[in-house]
Parts: structure tokens; C-alpha cells; sequence
């Protein structure tokens, strides 16, 4: 027999003789020593295991990665962490270096759309494979289910229902109505808390609970359809329903003492009305001043109706200005010859009023629209028809004329009045009125 065949043979002996020691002594000094050894091994085999790290991505089940997700490192045996970690924009995390042992590896992200994931699944590595740290990287990457159903794109839900209450709104110009807007959760969601944009009426609102209540003003009468937008909410996808919204003619009333005064227009109108309305009654008029938006001579019956019923002693029009627009762009309906027929119609309504008529700017360019050249030639062709039928004319054009050459009466949009402009207008108007009503010794 060798050396160390008589090695090893020796070896057992003393192994044999300390194990015979133990038996006969009440100290274990072998026995510590196996435990202490096997605390720092796999407890399936004698080889200690070696530091490491844990990484890798996790994606939603489109496989795009996830960032900000939580990540949690936990024992097999024990949800308490070890470490934790936030993904990164390309969803990847990196835990380490670690201790060899075995781990588990959770994922939980904060927007709730996703739900929470362990791997292995389950405390004490129940229905996956061991993630075993032993000298190297271990990749463990995690794919997120999504929470609900049926998931859309990301994970996000689109809201049940957007339920709008007092559709379509019915107000008068200047008058205020509330309206209410709801987002009922999805089974199984959250409480929605995202933000609407009623498009065109107002800014961005945030819902409570849920739900929130607005007020609606709009200024001229006319019927539109606004989109209203819901997102922001990270758990809901975004929507849009429509909200009807009529706001209905309604005839300013008269202001003031003194002979009545009616001043009927189109948006022109409507941006001067204080000028106007300030004019005439400092001097002592009883006025009633109304300008709609978009309004032409085929849209205003019922203003002319409603002021030939009210009896003014001076009766202005105001008007013309779309319909040169509508005429130029081959609106159906709209002629040279219609325009006549209708001003004239307008002002028979009024026997027994003076009735002043105003020209309109054809002092477009360029800057605003293509057709201007058109524009401004069918306009001089109406104004100066204007001025050769009726005796009492507020002269616009010419005044617009006038100071564009010092001054600027019209906004950027050579249609409307500035402020300057508008009380120009204000003052021709009033100019006009004191002449029919004689109180003007030149007129």
C-alpha cells in the first residue's frame, strides 16, 4: 500500500476515533464545525457558492421595455427585500454584487397597469426555476401581464363611458350654463383623474372623483359641435366626445332715454358695440346694439323681425361684409342681386324709421386672402350702390381708407376694428343718427 493510501487509511481512523470521542464526551467541536460549512453552501452539494449579480429588462407584454418599474430582491423563503431598484428608460435594473445564494426577483410598477410579478412566482420558488447566484451575472429578465380587460395598446383602458350632461347647451349670447362631465371607472379601474379640454371653451380641467363641472359663456349666437378631450390619466386611454353647444339669437335690449336707436351687424358690429353703444348714450339715445358672428343678410330675419316689432326711430344695418365672402366663394344662395333685394327688404321693414346704412372695407391685401383683388372690387361695386340708394350712409371704406395711411383702425385680419377703429365707428354712426334725428344742424 502507498503512502498515501496509509494517509488516508490513517485519516479515517482518526475520524473513526473522534466519532467514538464524541459519543463518550459531552462536547461536539466536530459538529459546529459541519454546521458552520454548511451555511455558506448549496444544500444540494459541498461547493460554496460565489458573488454575483442579478440583471435584466422587463417589458409589457408588447415587449417594450418598462421604465420605473420597482424591483424587489427577496429570499426564496421571505418577501422582506434584500435590495431594491428602479428600471431605467430601456427597462433594464442590475442588482449587485450579492452574496452566492438562491434569490427571487419582483417586479411592481406604479401606475397600477400592470401587474405585480415575482420569479420565481411563489415563496419557496413554487412554479419557476431557481435564480441562483454563483460567481457570474444572472440574466432574469420579467414580461408584466397587463391589469384588466381587455388591455389596449400600453397597458391603458379606455374609459367605459364620458357622459355629458346639459348636451347640446341652450343659452342666449353672454349667458352662463353649467355643465357636468363623467368618467365612470372601468370594472375592476381606478377612479379616473385625467383631464378634459373642452376645445375652443376654456382650459384644461382636472377631474375629481371622477367627475367635474364647468360653465359655458360664449358672446354670439350661432350652433357648434366642440370636441371634448379626456387624457392624462395613465391608466385610461384617451378619448374625445363631441358637445353640442346652440346658442340662441337674442336681440340686445334698448338702453337709455331719448329717441330709440336699433344698430343691427355682423361681427363688425359685434367688436364696436361698446364704441356704439357708449356714443349713443352719452348723447342721449335709447340704443339696442347686436352684431353676430358670420352673420349675413340671409341668416338675420329674425333680428330684423324682432327690431321692426320693438319700432326704432332710427334704424342702422350694418351688414355685408360675409356676404361679399360667401359671393366670391360660390356660396350657394348668395348673388350681387340677392344682397340688393335683401338690404332693400330689410329696410321696407322700417316705414317709419330713418334707416342709415353702413359701406363696407375693401381695403383687403394680400396678407389675409388670395382673392383680395375680388374681394375689394365687389365691395366698391356694393358700396357704391349703397351710397346711390339710400340718403344716410355711415362711409366705413373711407374712413378704414383714411387712416391706413397714419394710422391702423382694423386688427391683423383687415376685417375687424382695433380699438381706435372701433370708436371711429362709434362716431360715424353717431353722426348719422343725429342727422336723422335732426339734431345735427349740418344734416
Amino acid at each position: 500500500m502507498t503512502s498515501a493510501g496509509w494517509e488516508t487509511r490513517r485519516g479515517f481512523a482518526r475520524l473513526g476515533r473522534a466519532r467514538a470521542d464524541e459519543t463518550a464526551s459531552p462536547r461536539r467541536p466536530a459538529l459546529v464545525l459541519i454546521t458552520l460549512l454548511v451555511a455558506g453552501v448549496l444544500a444540494s452539494g459541498c461547493t460554496p457558492l460565489l458573488p454575483g449579480s442579478v440583471a435584466g429588462v422587463v417589458r409589457d407584454p408588447a415587449g417594450n421595455p418598462l421604465g420605473g418599474v420597482v424591483l424587489t430582491l427577496a429570499t426564496p423563503t421571505s418577501a422582506v427585500p434584500v435590495a431594491t431598484s428602479v428600471t431605467d428608460a430601456n427597462g433594464g435594473y442590475t442588482f449587485g454584487p450579492l452574496p452566492g445564494r438562491v434569490y427571487r426577483v419582483g417586479a411592481s410598477e406604479p401606475s397600477g397597469l400592470h401587474r405585480d410579478t415575482w420569479w420565481p412566482r411563489a415563496v419557496a420558488r413554487e412554479g419557476g426555476a431557481d435564480l441562483v447566484v454563483n460567481g457570474s451575472t444572472v440574466i432574469a429578465d420579467l414580461t408584466m401581464s397587463c391589469t384588466g380587460d381587455p388591455p389596449l395598446a400600453g397597458c391603458a383602458r379606455a374609459p367605459s363611458t364620458i357622459t355629458v350632461t346639459a348636451s347640446p347647451i341652450d343659452v342666449h349670447p353672454g349667458e352662463t350654463q353649467r355643465i357636468s362631465i363623467v368618467v365612470p371607472p372601468a370594472p375592476g379601474g381606478p377612479v379616473p383623474t385625467g383631464t378634459f379640454v373642452v376645445v375652443g371653451l376654456g382650459a384644461p380641467v382636472t377631474l375629481v372623483d371622477g367627475g367635474l363641472a364647468t360653465d359655458v359663456t360664449l358672446p354670439f349666437s350661432g350652433s357648434w359641435t366642440f370636441p371634448i378631450t379626456y387624457s392624462g390619466d395613465p391608466f385610461y386611454a384617451p378619448a374625445t366626445v363631441p358637445l353640442g353647444v346652440t346658442v340662441l339669437p337674442g336681440m340686445a335690449p334698448f338702453v337709455g332715454a331719448g329717441p330709440k336707436v336699433a344698430v343691427m351687424g355682423d361681427s363688425i358690429t359685434y367688436w364696436s358695440r361698446s364704441a356704439i353703444d357708449a356714443q349713443l348714450g352719452v348723447a342721449g339715445y335709447n340704443q339696442s346694439v347686436t352684431g353676430q358672428f358670420g352673420a349675413h343678410t340671409l341668416s338675420l330675419q329674425w333680428l330684423v323681425d324682432a327690431y321692426a316689432q320693438a319700432g326704432p326711430d332710427v334704424f342702422v344695418l350694418n351688414l355685408g361684409t360675409n356676404d361679399v365672402s360667401a359671393i366670391v366663394e360660390g356660396v350657394s344662395g348668395h348673388t350681387v342681386a340677392q344682397y340688393k333685394a335683401s338690404v332693400l327688404a330689410m329696410a321696407a321693414r322700417f316705414p317709419q324709421a330713418c334707416v342709415v346704412v353702413t359701406t363696407l372695407s375693401a381695403q383687403r391685401t394680400a396678407a389675409t386672402t388670395a382673392s383680395y383683388a375680388q374681394r375689394n372690387a365687389l365691395t366698391t361695386e356694393l358700396n357704391d350702390w349703397l351710397a346711390a340708394t339710400f340718403p344716410h350712409v355711415v362711409d366705413w371704406d373711407r374712413a378704414v381708407s383714411a387712416a391706413a395711411g397714419g394710422g391702423v383702425a382694423l386688427l391683423a385680419d383687415e376685417v375687424h376694428p382695433n380699438e381706435a377703429g372701433s370708436a371711429v365707428l362709434g362716431q360715424l354712426v353717431l353722426d348719422q343718427v343725429d342727422r336723422c334725428t335732426g339734431r345735427d344742424p349740418n344734416g
